[in-house]
This record gives C-alpha cells, sequence and structure tokens, in this order.
C-alpha cells in the first residue's frame, strides 16, 4: 500500500502520525518553523507530506534511510515529487541542524526533473483594451495581484500620492507594496469617483442574496469573486480565461517592456527570484522572433 493511500491528506482528519515515533521530534520542527514566520497555510503543506513518512517508515529518526525516502516519493505522482521532496528537506535539514540525526538522508536522494514549463495563456492587447474599460478588471490586470489578494483589498490600502498598493498578508502571510501605473491610477480614481469609497470599503463588493443593496464592508465570497469574472469577460465580449491568467498577462507584458526579474519577484510577491524565473521567464515564438534579428545585426570595429 502506498503512503498517497496509508495516509488521508489532511493530517488534521487523520491524528495517526501523533502516534508515531518521531512525532515529537516533527511537533518541534513544526514550533521552529512557526517561529521562522511561516505562514500557517504553508506550514500545513508542509506537514501533510511529513506527517504521512512518519506513518509509513515508523522508525526512530536516526533509522531513516534514503531508501525509505526514495520509496516514498515514488507513492506521489512525478508532477508531485518536488514539492514533497523539499517539504522533507525542511524536515531533515532541521533534524540535522539540531543534532538529532547524524545526517540527512537527503543528501542521497536525487532532485526530481522540474515539469516542462509551459508558456503561460495571456490575454492579447486588444483583450487587454478592452477589459482595462472596467475598473477592477484594470486593477487586475496592471497590478499582478492573486485573486485572493483583490477579494481582500480595502480602499485604505491604496495611496494614489503614491501611486502603490499596499497588499496585507498576501501568501505567506507577507505584506508588500505594488506600485501602481496610470492605468490602475485612474481606475482606482474612476471608482472614488463612480462609487464614493470611503477608506474601509472592499474594491469588489457584495450584493446579499443577489438583490441590490451593495455592501462593502467584507471581502467578497469565492462563487460571488467568479460569477463577478465571468460576466465582466461577457461584457468585454472576451472569451474565459482564469483568473489567474491576468496575473500571467501582467508579468509576461512586464517582462517584454524590459523589466527587471528582481524587480518583478518583489512586485509579484514570490518568495525567491528562482519562483519567478520558473513562471514567467518564457519566450514565445514571436518573442524569439524578434530576438534572433540581434545575431544579424553588425559591430563596428
Amino acid at each position: 500500500m502506498s503512503a498517497a493511500t496509508l495516509y488521508a491528506p489532511d493530517p488534521t482528519r487523520d491524528q495517526r502520525y501523533k502516534q508515531a515515533v518521531a512525532y515529537p521530534e516533527c511537533a518541534a520542527w513544526q514550533t521552529a518553523i512557526e517561529l521562522d514566520g511561516l505562514a500557517e497555510r504553508t506550514r500545513l503543506d508542509y506537514l501533510r507530506s511529513v506527517s504521512a513518512f512518519l506513518v509509513a517508515h515508523n522508525v526512530t529518526p536516526g533509522e531513516w534511510t534514503h531508501f525509505n525516502v526514495n520509496a516514498y516519493l515514488a507513492s506521489y505522482p512525478a508532477g508531485s515529487r518536488r514539492k514533497v521532496r523539499a517539504h522533507l528537506s525542511s524536515f531533515f535539514r532541521w533534524l540535522e541542524d539540531e543534532e538529532l540525526i547524524d545526517r540527512s538522508p537527503m543528501r542521497k536522494v536525487r532532485r526530481p526533473r522540474p515539469n516542462a514549463q509551459k508558456v503561460p495563456d495571456i490575454f492579447d492587447e486588444g483583450e487587454i483594451a478592452a477589459m482595462s474599460q472596467d475598473p477592477l478588471l484594470a486593477i487586475m490586470l496592471h497590478t499582478g495581484l492573486r485573486k485572493g489578494e483583490c477579494r481582500r483589498l480595502q480602499r485604505r490600502h491604496i495611496n494614489l500620492d503614491r501611486a502603490e498598493l499596499r497588499v496585507v498578508e498576501g501568501k505567506g502571510g507577507k505584506d508588500r507594496a505594488v506600485p501602481l501605473n496610470l492605468t490602475a491610477q485612474k481606475a482606482v480614481a474612476d471608482l472614488d469617483l463612480l462609487d464614493r469609497l470611503d477608506p474601509q470599503d472592499f474594491l469588489w463588493s457584495t450584493r446579499p442574496g443577489g438583490g441590490k443593496v451593495i455592501q462593502r464592508d467584507r471581502p467578497i465570497g469565492e462563487a460571488s469573486f467568479h460569477r463577478w469574472w465571468v460576466s465582466a469577460l461577457e461584457r468585454a465580449a472576451v472569451d474565459y480565461r482564469n483568473p489567474h491568467v491576468a496575473r500571467h498577462t501582467f508579468a509576461t507584458r512586464y517582462l517584454r517592456r524590459g523589466g527587471k526579474l528582481h524587480n518583478l519577484r518583489t512586485i509579484m510577491g514570490h518568495a525567491s527570484v528562482a519562483t519567478t524565473v520558473d513562471a514567467y521567464a518564457h519566450m514565445d515564438l514571436s518573442d524569439a522572433r524578434i530576438d534572433i534579428l540581434l545575431l544579424d545585426e553588425t559591430v563596428a570595429i
């Protein structure tokens, strides 16, 4: 039986890992990464991988070998192994740093090959022009915010004098500042004029019960946001793509116009520039056709 079937995916529902021999070490590691500032959602993701390993290989930490790790990773689909390996590496690195094991077995565990990166679908310039007539769509397209960050965005988080907005508790529980271009600034100004927003108002409004009463005192729900997104694309006469495509579109246009990866990493709220490279440093055929012409340029000597 594989580890994936031996153990339920959510440790908050299946507590068998707490009877494992290495549970005390696991609990101490969880406390350590919490003190390091890792967000609760991320810690839970780490715990899902490590707790299942504890159940599958119920021995003391010093008895674990790279053979155990390899067998465990093999029980997961190929596309999930890099993430699970990273979670185990965090745990074993902590055990080694705390001198609870002599040597991490991860040193002999090969890194799975990265999944082939696909060029993400993006909105074209005509679609962007049509969508930008809607202030909320314009904000999404010109800031690169995640869907959840949009849902939680309040007017008080935006400073038009400084041309920036503040993301509060984004992914990983981190705050960040995002600069606003002229299109995004105009979109916010339009919302101020049309909807007379108060500082505490959420930009995305709700209509309780589907009625006519508009409320902005709480974040819009997932389902309501999806309905708004579908309706907004229909009004702009744009074919449906999921909301994350707006984020891909922002990042791709930023890079094509010469923006720096390091700055994009800050704007997007990525944990490291490597994440930005993996996600967005791609080139489609049209980019390649332009760049290949550089080889024809002659240099005067």
